[in-house]
């Protein structure tokens, strides 16, 4: 996931937004004509500003990732701002500008069109933490039957979601106390996890078995971590909900996980004993 979203908002909004302002971007050009060249450049230019400061103030009530309002501010925004009918080259300056963040703000809306596909699979979303993979069955041994007798849905179909951190804690989690019953248990999960990674990666996930899939959930390359695992995995939690407004359970023994779950409003569950292994 990625770009992460304000509650109240989704990915689909989102990306209208974006080409409501996309299309103010090409409004900018158009309608600066009528006068002389170095007038209608001017004209265009205040014409930019002024969508800039409305633009910011949308992000910034859609978007939690203040880069995507701030980005609006670039250095040649400043060097428009203090243009003059006496500049040079205002229209080169201000075209660079407008294509540069034409080309932003398609990333962005790209970015967010992953969100919606992965809105759009099939399944209610259960995350699994590291101690569900530590303590109990393994995944693809639990029928959508059993997924439905533990978190208490009525839904055909599931989709087993990993958060990236639960990955970083079952690898070191092999290194454990080599009498543990932990060390295999998290070996034989990673390696799970690294088959089945290249199709779980992506929207569709990976097929478990029929009425399963999974999906592993990576941290972006500009992802900045949290000193708490249970806050980094909460967060991915939260924004996977918004982004693609469904309400994911967790299934956990952890007693902490389970409490930051409930300060945040996510439902989490403990697996019977009987799934216990």
């Amino acid at each position: 996931m990625t770009t992460r979203l304000r509650e109240g908002n989704t990915a689909a909004s989102a990306v209208q937004v974006i080409a409501v302002h996309l299309t103010g971007l090409k409004n900018v050009i158009n309608s600066a004509t009528g006068g002389s060249a170095y007038e209608n450049a001017m004209m265009a230019i205040d014409l930019y500003i002024k969508w800039a400061a409305n633009a910011e103030s949308v992000f910034r009530h859609i978007f939690e990732d203040h880069e995507i309002a701030d980005g609006l501010y670039s250095e040649r925004y400043w060097r428009l701002q203090e243009m003059t009918t006496t500049a040079r080259l205002p229209w080169v300056i201000l075209l660079s500008e407008i294509e540069f963040q034409e080309r932003r703000l398609a990333e962005i809306s790209t970015g967010l069109e992953l969100q919606i596909r992965l809105a759009n699979q099939r399944g209610a979303p259960i995350f699994l933490d590291t101690n569900f993979f530590l303590h109990f069955k393994q995944v693809q041994d639990i029928t959508p039957d059993q997924w439905r007798q533990i978190t208490t849905s009525k839904a055909a179909e599931f989709r087993l979601i990993v958060h990236a951190q639960v990955v970083r804690e079952l690898d070191t989690k092999q290194h454990g106390a080599p009498k543990s019953k932990v060390p295999e248990r998290a070996k034989r999960t990673a390696k799970f996890l690294d088959k089945k990674l290249p199709e779980a990666i992506k929207p569709e996930g990976a097929e478990v078995r029929d009425g399963v899939r999974l999906y592993i959930l990576l941290d972006e390359s500009d992802h900045q971590r949290q000193a708490s695992g249970d806050v980094e995995i909460i967060n991915g939690i939260l924004q996977y909900a918004r982004a693609t407004d469904t309400a994911p359970v967790v299934v956990t023994n952890d007693v902490i996980m389970r409490a930051d779950c409930a300060v945040r409003g996510i439902r989490a569950v403990i697996p019977a004993e009987e799934f216990r292994e």
